[in-house]
């Protein structure tokens, strides 16, 4: 039985209509998990419903995640939850600011006076103070561990006008990670600082002019913790990066690189360095390809879509070059990625021929085939043409073979005067 309906003021759709309030108010606030929760619920809502389970196998979470970000979007005002049956009903969506939460103002008087006492360059909306609250009662996270992560945000960003969207982004991130009470957050942010000054010179290697935050520096802790880089290997690639990249560089960016060669086991400089010289030379040569042909692909893509696999098969650049040249001529419909590989490439691999010379072979005999295939065709409407001349000219002729007497009569009635 479905766990998730819509309520009445939704229309019958097969579609997903979500509301912009919804990304510009709640997204922004919303750990990931929680934004993924509801928008598949959601989704399923509009359908054909789901149950727990299968909300569950589709976003890989334990019920429990996915029950704490339902109690999230119910602090909201975004879902009703009714337990025995479990029901999850969504809301229409209102704005932040018309939001009503109910919070008992003298509960939390002594965390407001020290809230001001760390944040005294601005003024503290209602709003804000909804989500610490949220926070709390919601998550659990104890009042003096906010208070620490305030605290540690403010000092990261050395600014007492501190925004309190960075604070609330920090604050998910240590309540999805399981730190709630002062102890385990006291705890987490001093292993953290332990990699600051590894981060700094990360950011020198990268020339990043900018001071680093909180999420950086959870950045880091991956690349030590999860992919066993040591910081000595990171200032290398950071090096590495920072010569080959071209445009803005940005810490994402360089996690996204580091990502990518854990993904295929990467853990010398060697090897990285190979890697990535191999990385550029495919480039090169999508770029090459595709510009003699006249066409454009995104070049990464094109890389990983067409050349890695047609150098897999056992072509060289020189061939792959090869066939390009003698593919210029084509119409541009013809010398797409996709037509070249079709007509080409794979009956190329088929038939073993991974060498210039045969390639070359190949094209002369295609040209020469065409040329006597015109050759034939011209000829064949050549004698066509003279065919109907010569029947347009001579259509009252009839032609027989003549007898000797038959000559001599027709000569008998020619008379001098006619010749």
């Amino acid at each position: 039985m479905s766990f998730v309906s819509l309520a009445k003021e939704f229309n019958d759709s097969k579609k997903v209509v979500i509301d912009a309030t919804f990304i510009f108010d709640y997204m922004p606030l919303a750990p990931e998990n929680f934004v993924k929760v509801y928008l598949a619920a959601f989704a399923f809502a509009n359908n054909k419903g789901a149950t727990l389970d299968e909300i569950s196998a589709k976003l890989d979470l334990e019920y429990q995640k996915i029950l704490d970000a339902f109690k999230f979007w119910e602090q909201k005002g975004l879902v009703e939850i009714t337990y025995e049956p479990l029901n999850i009903t969504f809301n229409k969506i209102a704005p932040i600011s018309k939001q009503v939460l109910k919070f008992d103002k003298a509960k939390y008087q002594s965390f407001n006076e020290q809230l001001h006492r760390i944040i005294n360059g601005r003024q503290i909306s209602l709003t804000e103070y909804n989500e610490y609250y949220t926070l709390m009662e919601g998550y659990g996270l104890e009042e003096s561990a906010l208070l620490n992560i305030i605290g540690y945000c403010k000092r990261l960003k050395k600014d007492d006008n501190i925004n309190h969207r960075y604070i609330i982004a920090v604050a998910y991130d240590f309540i999805e990670k399981g730190y709630r009470t002062f102890e385990s957050v006291n705890e987490h942010i001093e292993k953290t600082v332990l990699y600051e000054t590894d981060l700094i010179d990360i950011y020198k290697a990268l020339k990043i002019k900018k001071i680093p935050d909180y999420l950086d520096k959870q950045l880091i802790i991956k690349w030590k913790n999860e992919f066993g880089f040591t910081i000595g290997l990171i200032l290398d690639i950071a090096k590495l990066f920072t010569k080959n990249t071209k445009g803005k560089i940005s810490v994402d960016k360089f996690d996204t690189e580091l990502t990518l060669y854990n993904k295929h086991r990467l853990t010398t400089l060697d090897k990285i360095e190979e890697f990535v010289t191999k990385k550029i030379a495919n480039i090169a040569l999508a770029k090459e390809f595709t510009t003699i042909l006249g066409i454009f692909e995104p070049y990464e893509w094109a890389v990983k879509m067409y050349f890695e696999p047609w150098l897999k098969l056992g072509f060289s650049s020189d061939v792959l070059l090869a066939i390009a040249n003698n593919c210029r001529e084509l119409p541009y419909y013809q010398r797409s990625l996709k037509s070249i590989a079709d007509k080409f490439i794979i009956p190329f691999a088929n038939e073993k021929q991974f060498s210039v010379e045969e390639i070359e072979k190949f094209f002369a005999n295609e040209k020469e085939s065409k040329k006597e295939e015109q050759k034939n065709k011209k000829s064949k409407n050549s004698k066509a043409d003279n065919s109907a001349v010569a029947k347009e000219g001579n259509k009252n002729f009839v032609s027989r073979d003549l007898s000797s007497e038959e000559l001599n009569s027709m000569f008998e009635r020619i008379n001098d005067d006619d010749l």
